[in-house]
């Protein structure tokens, strides 16, 4: 069986070098990846808590598995920085233990005075904090680079082309269109992103309730600091370590329906990050952004990166995106959940060549 996965981000990456460590025939196809590009932009913030029980349990076993593996944390650029999470409500005892079932010795709750004097966060009435200890960052464009190069030694096929559209074969195969032809797979696996919608309109399937906003986070210089990778429920504010002197942060933005690979930079929006660090973290003093970088990425109803099957389309055309901003925690264990979905899902036909078609 050949599976052709579409698109250029780290979820689809991930995809197909898991298919191909089970010898699966793979074709990736990337595009032309950008500097907007969301795998790119992405801050890559790895914890294994999430509010979300199927987040929390995929980023649980990626972030084990990332830390298991010399060669996965060396590809991700993997930085034990720690992460801190500041919720509005208590974390239930059953996520800790499922946490400290994964990863020893790595959670513990921190009250509001600590995070004051600790961290340097402004007090507030509120629910302990949640520090791990092995967590913090990683980049997702090296990863995705890495696994891209590993997919090719394994026999995969990479290939940098953009897809203009898709069409059904007979025999529940489908094929997309690659420079004006249309290339055949068994199955179809569309990991692309806030492009997803409008690919799916190309042969009058809507886009399963997929919407793309932009996400936006600024460098600034600051003084000294103890802070780790960190979440802030009560602002939204988000940020971790980008360098000596330096700090990265943002907050939630609020632009629904953004075009895919045109998102600007907002200096309204920059300015409220500066405004809510002032509040919460009263000490750090931050002025103007180093940089800012902004993307559009795809967010689903449900908030998860998981493997979809696309509704009213016949044969094996599924969605592989979805991660709602998050996914650099879940890609990992997503798309082993994903490829093993894939193969138990497998059809007893004879393979199809990833044959060029017809040109169109």
């Amino acid at each position: 069986m050949r599976i052709c996965v579409i698109g250029a981000g780290l979820a689809g990456a991930l995809l197909a070098w898991r298919l191909a460590q089970q010898e699966v025939r793979v074709t990736l196809v990337t595009g032309n990846t950008t500097n907007q590009d969301a795998s790119r932009a992405s801050a890559g913030l790895v914890r294994a808590f999430e509010p979300d029980r199927r987040n929390a349990d995929q980023a649980g076993r990626g972030l084990a598995e990332l830390r298991a593996s010399a060669v996965l944390s060396g590809w991700a650029c993997y930085r034990e920085a720690g992460s801190l999470y500041l919720p509005t409500a208590p974390i239930p005892v059953a996520a800790l233990a499922e946490i400290d079932h994964r990863l020893p010795g790595s959670v513990s709750l921190v009250d509001a005075a600590e995070v004051a004097t600790r961290f340097g966060l402004s007090p507030v009435d509120a629910p302990p904090a949640l520090l791990e200890r092995h967590a913090g960052f990683i980049h997702p464009d090296r990863l995705r680079h890495n696994v891209c190069a590993d997919l090719l030694a394994r026999g995969g096929e990479v290939r940098q082309a953009t897809v203009t559209g898709l069409r059904q074969e007979r025999g529940g195969g489908w094929s997309c269109r690659v420079a004006g032809r249309f290339a055949r797979a068994d199955t179809m696996v569309l990991a692309t992103g806030a492009w997803t919608p409008a690919l799916l309109s190309t042969t009058g399937l809507a886009g399963g309730g997929l919407r793309a906003k932009v996400i936006q986070y600024a460098r600034y210089r600051v003084r000294d600091h103890s802070l780790p990778a960190f979440v802030d429920e009560h602002t939204g504010l988000y940020g971790r370590p980008a360098g000596p002197g330096e700090l990265l942060l943002g907050l939630p933005t609020e632009r629904w329906n953004a075009t895919p690979g045109q998102a600007h930079a907002s200096a309204t929006e920059e300015r409220a990050v500066r405004a809510a660090a002032a509040r919460r973290l009263p000490a750090m003093a931050t002025g103007t952004p180093v940089e800012v970088t902004a993307a559009v990425d795809a967010y689903a109803p449900d908030g998860r990166l998981v493997l979809r099957r696309v509704p009213g389309a016949p044969g094996r055309l599924f969605t592989f995106t979805g991660g709602s901003g998050g996914a650099a925690k879940t890609a990992l264990a997503a798309s082993a959940d994903a490829a093993g979905e894939l193969l138990e899902r497998r059809s007893p036909d004879q393979p199809t060549p990833m044959a060029e078609g017809t040109q169109t």
